[in-house]
Parts: structure tokens; sequence; C-alpha cells
């Protein structure tokens, strides 16, 4: 398996979109800083009301959340087109595993919307586990916990087939929540950090809180620094 970077050379985009009055739609990271400070231009985590009619105001329009979908695909395949020198014309998208039917045509129609003429669908649990599960045998919890929802898969893996036994998972719960919860635990920590640029510190607050996370990820206690401040968390 090969992951294609987006144009920031990064190997994830956030599910999140915002319209800037200058430079028009912004999708992923841009997207999650530009809401820092414009947080009524910013929307992610759409992904939980999928499938549903449910009104997401950005700026002056208001968005369904099939619409949002489609404009992030859409960047996704700008991004896997300069990555592979031509045009994605099908695609595999993976969703949570407990999305339900209605969920599930919706991200269909987001990815035919978006341009692709051909879309199938796999539980991210599972495609995580096809695609890095070679050496896994028997019994096997795949968790997979994205931006938004927390998935949990529990297969059965084998040289002849994966057979997923059980799925499950929280669509309000996800990694987003802890960025969240770390931006406003650091924005506590350097309340009196005397920046001249507040809006500035907002965003990178909000970027620090994202690195410390992640880095939480495969480390016990990460360090990053804010105006000059050191700022130093455990898991």
């Amino acid at each position: 398996p090969r992951i294609i970077p987006n144009r920031f050379g990064k190997h994830a985009t956030p599910s999140a979109v915002a319209l800037d009055p200058e430079k028009g739609i912004l999708v992923g990271e841009e997207a999650l800083k530009l809401g820092v400070s414009r947080y009524d231009r910013t929307v992610s985590a759409f992904k939980r009301r999928m499938g549903s009619g449910f009104p997401f105001r950005v700026g002056e329009r208001i968005y369904s959340p099939l619409e949002l979908s489609t404009i992030i695909i859409k960047a996704l395949l700008k991004d896997a087109a300069a990555f592979l020198g031509q045009p994605a014309e099908a695609a595999l998208i993976a969703v949570p595993a407990h999305f339900n039917e209605s969920q599930r045509r919706a991200t269909m129609e987001a990815g035919k919307k978006a341009g692709l003429s051909r879309v199938r669908l796999i539980n991210e649990p599972t495609a995580a586990a096809l695609a890095y599960g070679r050496e896994i045998r028997g019994r096997t919890a795949v968790f997979d916990f994205g931006g938004g929802t927390l998935d949990i898969s529990l297969l059965e893996i084998n040289p002849a087939a994966t057979r997923v036994r059980c799925v499950g998972g929280d669509s309000r719960l996800g990694g987003l929540d802890f960025t969240r919860l770390l931006y406003a635990a650091l924005r506590e920590e350097i309340a009196d950090a005397g920046a001249s640029d507040p809006g500035m510190v907002e965003a990178r607050l909000f970027e620090c809180a994202e690195e410390l996370k992640i880095a939480l990820s495969s480390v016990r206690e990460a360090v990053s620094s804010i105006s000059g401040k050191e700022i130093r968390v455990s898991r």
C-alpha cells in the first residue's frame, strides 16, 4: 500500500471545509486553521451527520453533509491526480463501520458528484486490516479512531479470507474532540503570553494541539512551544 500525500505533503487531510473571503473554499488543515479565528466560516466533523439534511452554515452559505463531503472528495481526487499524473475515475471509499444504509448511499452520491464514474464502499477498520494485516492471523480487533468517529471491527483473518464478525462504534467521538480539549487546556496555560497578534497565537494553539495529539500516538510525552513558552503534555 502507498499513501498519496496531499499538496502540503501530509498523509492525512482533515475533513474540514472553510470559506475564506479572499482565498475561497479551503479544505483540510487550512480550513481548521481559519476556524480558530473565524469559526463562523469553518465546519468539521460533518460526517457525523451524513445521510441527513442537517444544515451547516459556512459564511453566508448553507451546505448539506453530502455537499461538504463532495468538496472533500474533490480535493482528494485533485491531489491524487497530481501525484499519479492522471485523473482517477473510480474509487473505493472507506466509511465508518457503523454507517447505516442512508449514510452509505449519501457517501456514494458524494463520490459521484465529485466526478467519479464508479464508487464502492468498504468499512474503515476492514480496509485497515486488508492493507496492513498481511502478518496478522486469527481473531483480531481493529480500532479506527478517525477525526470525527470511532470504529471497532472484530475480524477473523486467515490466508484464504478475511471475515468480519461484528462491527460497532460511536459517531460522536473522534480525534477532533481530543484536539479541541488539548486546545482548551493550552489556551489556559498560555493565557498570559501577551502576544502582539492574538489571532496568530490562536491559530498556532490549534496547530500545536493537533501536533501534540499526533505525537502522543507514538510517545508517552510530547513537547512543543508557543510564544516562547515550552508546552509539555503526557498521555
